[in-house]
């Protein structure tokens, strides 16, 4: 899948504060299932509110305890969580949203064709 231009502003917002420096390392984790999953329900207008990426260089991303989203190439990992699941304990990118709705409809998803990215 082709990445739209909000998945490529997280990409380089992830580059800028991980200081991971190839954007193509970061782009194949984002691109890993789990993860644009969770990118994609985030997008939503009923997901969360918010997304926080950990990154590691050297996390084991096949430990079974974590059962979180994890991608890894080249000895690097990124995980995504929703703050729930996962405490903030190392360095971390989060993005929060405001959702945009009325009483009778609280959350009004984003049309992902209508900013033409």
């Amino acid at each position: 899948m082709a990445l739209q231009g909000r998945h490529r502003y997280i990409v380089q917002k992830l580059d800028e504060n991980f200081g991971i420096q190839n954007e193509s390392i970061t782009e194949e984790l984002v691109k890993a299932a789990p993860i644009l999953d969770c990118i994609n329900r985030f997008f939503r207008g009923d997901g969360p509110p918010r997304l926080i990426f950990f990154y590691s260089s050297n996390r084991d991303v096949d430990s079974p305890e974590s059962g979180l989203a994890d991608g890894g190439t080249g000895g690097h990992s990124i995980t995504v969580s929703d703050g729930h699941d996962l405490p903030l304990a190392e360095r971390a990118v989060f993005f929060v949203k405001t959702t945009v709705g009325t009483e009778d409809k609280p959350a009004a998803a984003l049309d992902p064709m209508a900013g033409n990215d």
